[in-house]
């Protein structure tokens, strides 16, 4: 079993999280293969002969690696090939080794494949676009004093369009289990048609833009076999918008599969899979309607709360990462990350 971290996802700074992990954690692990670990020699290629003093083995070992050419597919004992950084990772300094003997817990768990673990913390920067349809279900009008009913009918389709910057952090706490925070700011606006039949069927359209904070967190359990994977990403959302008087709160679930190649030191994966996607659906706010001022309690449903989404992500060096993936439905997004792992 291999995971990958994929996608999605807050606010410490990297420092401060290796420094509580080392102030939690005191004791170091001598023994530990931690990943890209230079390996060393078996015991059956070292020499049988006489040993040798100290300044003759430093001379011959120098004389070895003057005179016989370097294979990048076959590094000397030390040293790593391409495929093995793309596959481990580059060797971690004192720091990194300490954080990387107690995370994941529980490594035995992957068996054989420990050292091929993605590296436990990670810190990302995204952006995301999306485009959204929501249907109205019931709705309050306040409007030149009178408030009335208005029938479902009487509304279009809500539109929806959101930009969201979001940072992200997050930790392989088992080898199948990465949890992760994210912290950001949104922007956006929404627009709808409405027709009011209490006032002799006044119609017109409504547009606002919106902005406000976002900040939630979720967990990935994955698991994987050769070069193919499985993952279920799990996120709640909530944002804090200003043309709302309540935060709106989005629940997700991301089920994927994918397969994974090296190629050199680029490690590249490719996903696909369903989204199922909820809001919170009581909203408030006061929009302008005709040169007027118009104040709606509503609620709405998703058009569709499932939709598709395909995304490929690249590795270098087992540490930096590079992921897009684009969503196709009635709920559209595109989603570009960057980042590295620790």
């Amino acid at each position: 079993m291999r995971p990958r971290s994929v996608a999605h996802r807050l606010a410490p700074v990297r420092a401060v999280a290796l420094v509580t992990v080392l102030v939690l954690t005191q004791r170091a692990e001598a023994q530990h293969t931690y990943p890209g670990q230079p390996q060393p020699l078996p015991d059956e290629t070292r020499s049988a002969e006489s040993p040798q003093s100290e300044s003759e083995s430093e001379s011959s070992q120098k004389e070895i690696l003057l005179d016989e050419p370097l294979d990048p597919n076959n590094p000397k004992p030390g040293r790593q090939s391409l495929q093995q950084i793309a596959t481990v990772g580059f060797e971690p300094g004192p720091l990194e080794r300490r954080l990387q003997s107690y995370l994941p817990l529980f490594k035995n768990l992957a068996g054989k494949f420990a050292d091929r673990l993605p590296l436990p913390l990670g810190l990302d920067f995204a952006f995301v676009s999306q485009w959204n349809k929501q249907i109205f279900t019931s709705n309050q009008v306040t409007f030149r004093g009178n408030t009335i009913n208005i029938p479902r009918q009487n509304f279009s389709t809500l539109h929806n369009r959101s930009r969201s910057y979001v940072g992200v952090i997050d930790a392989w706490l088992l080898p199948f289990l990465n949890i992760y925070g994210v912290a950001g700011y949104t922007t956006g606006e929404l627009s709808f048609d409405v027709s009011l039949p209490e006032h002799g069927n006044l119609s017109g359209h409504v547009d606002k833009k919106l902005h406000g904070y976002t900040a939630g967190g979720g967990a990935v359990v994955g698991g994987a076999y050769n070069n193919f994977f499985g993952l279920v990403n799990t996120t709640y959302v909530t944002s804090d918008l200003n043309i709302f008087t309540e935060n709106v709160e989005t629940f997700a679930v991301s089920p994927r599969i994918g397969y994974e190649h090296v190629l050199g030191p680029l490690k590249g994966t490719f996903t696909v899979g369903p989204n199922y996607y909820r809001q919170s659906s009581l909203r408030a706010s006061t929009f302008e309607f005709n040169g007027e001022e118009l104040r709606l309690d509503f609620k709405v449903k998703e058009k569709n709360p499932w939709n598709t989404a395909v995304g490929v992500r690249a590795v270098v060096f087992h540490r930096f990462d590079i992921a897009l993936s684009g969503a196709f439905g009635s709920r559209r997004a595109l989603l570009l990350r960057i980042g590295g792992r620790f």
